[in-house]
């Protein structure tokens, strides 16, 4: 018995420490929740869409962060339409939870609305990347996979939280799938700060020295 116990011990101790991304989590709620959000109408030109058509910050009973939502949009082959994404966090199962509202299709087709919950987990597969876009912006990512099943069902979905060099106070979240199942969700929320990108920059290099 007496050699049982190290045994155990040092067996859950190596369990704990290959399975332990709670840091990086931890990381990304508290540069979520430690940012001030912009309002709506500094955030983009608004066009005929009312403030609250874009973005929405919500708080708990102690006035800190709840959640936010900011209207961006879905593709699925060929169709396409707006999408109310909400961003949480469930601290519990430590999850980034998408919730989305989305409608797709055409005034040919007609349109469909739907909603699913997505949730997106920092696990072993959790990768960074950075890449320049068709016009010539650099941007700073972070990809998702082998995440939890949707609310929905939908199985192997892949998510992106990036920030782009040009937008240092913004941060966009997409998820979508691949394969014969091609779909994307995505939409983007703005905050006071820019230095909202050098903290997206710390939790990313916490990531790469844990490869």
């Amino acid at each position: 018995m007496k050699k049982t116990k190290p045994f155990l011990l040092i067996i859950l101790m190596t369990l704990t420490s290959c399975n332990n991304y709670s840091p990086f989590f931890d990381e990304f709620v508290q540069i979520i929740e430690q940012k001030k959000p912009l309002k709506p109408v500094e955030s983009i030109m608004v066009n005929n869409d009312t403030p609250e058509d874009i973005s929405l910050y919500n708080k708990d009973s102690s006035g800190n962060f709840k959640s936010m939502t900011s209207v961006g949009y879905n593709l699925s082959g060929n169709m396409s339409g707006p999408s109310e994404v909400n961003i949480s966090f469930d601290k519990e199962k430590e999850l980034i939870t998408l919730k989305t509202k989305n409608t797709t299709g055409s005034i040919y087709t007609r349109y469909d609305t739907w909603e699913d919950t997505f949730y997106l987990s920092f696990n072993e597969k959790t990768w960074v990347y950075e890449e320049t876009s068709d016009d010539g912006i650099k941007y700073y990512g972070i990809g998702f996979k082998e995440n939890p099943t949707s609310f929905g069902g939908t199985t192997g979905c892949i998510g992106n939280i990036k920030i782009f060099e040009n937008k240092p106070n913004s941060i966009f979240i997409m998820v979508f799938g691949s394969g014969s199942s091609s779909w994307q969700i995505y939409s983007e929320f703005y905050f006071e700060e820019k230095s909202l990108i050098d903290d997206f920059q710390k939790l990313r290099s916490m990531i790469k020295s844990s490869k």
